[in-house]
């Protein structure tokens, strides 16, 4: 069964906020998120069909030395790379009766794709927990690992008052890995 990949629109916002919390947590990602990040002049998305059922979606940015956000993740980061804009492949799902079917393959290919023709240097930030797939396709896709970060999400946890999957309601005390490609 082939997998489709498109950019991501409005009308996938529905489904793409009900698997987020059934991945993440409840709120992770809201409907104005999505719409200031895909809708962002750094920011763009793309969502995975197969058998025609939105099956994951994958968000990016690519951000210019010149200007990162209040981030210290990414000011730091930006240090760390010799290139004028990086990008950062920020998070991804798939369904769980996808998974394992080459769907996160899939759009991390079209992602590299499309931060090929932007940038050359990418950040990956994924969730530190047993069992997360995206280690071994970034480790396939020539991602290094660079560090862990405890408590990643405690502050954005707490703002945005997310309730992790794992935490419960914030803070959010899960740790992230740090990739780089």
């Amino acid at each position: 069964m082939a997998i489709r990949i498109k950019n991501i629109t409005a009308d996938d916002f529905d489904e793409i906020i009900f698997l987020c919390d059934s991945a993440f947590g409840k709120n992770y990602i809201v409907k104005d998120y999505l719409e200031q990040f895909v809708f962002a002049e750094n920011g763009f998305g793309f969502v995975a069909f197969y058998k025609n059922e939105l099956a994951g979606f994958v968000l990016n940015n690519v951000f210019s030395n010149n200007y990162i956000p209040e981030n210290k993740l990414l000011i730091k980061i930006s240090f760390l790379i010799s290139t004028q804009e990086f990008g950062v492949l920020k998070t991804m799902a798939i369904k769980e009766q996808y998974q394992q079917k080459g769907i996160g393959n899939a759009l991390i290919d079209y992602s590299l794709k499309t931060f090929g023709e932007k940038t050359k240097r990418i950040v990956s930030i994924i969730w530190d927990h047993p069992g997360n797939y995206l280690t071994k396709l970034l480790e396939k896709k020539h991602f290094k690992y660079i560090e862990t970060i405890p408590d990643f999400w405690k502050e954005e946890s707490t703002n945005r008052k997310f309730e992790c999957k794992l935490c419960g309601s914030p803070p959010c005390l899960c740790t992230a890995q740090i990739w780089l490609k």
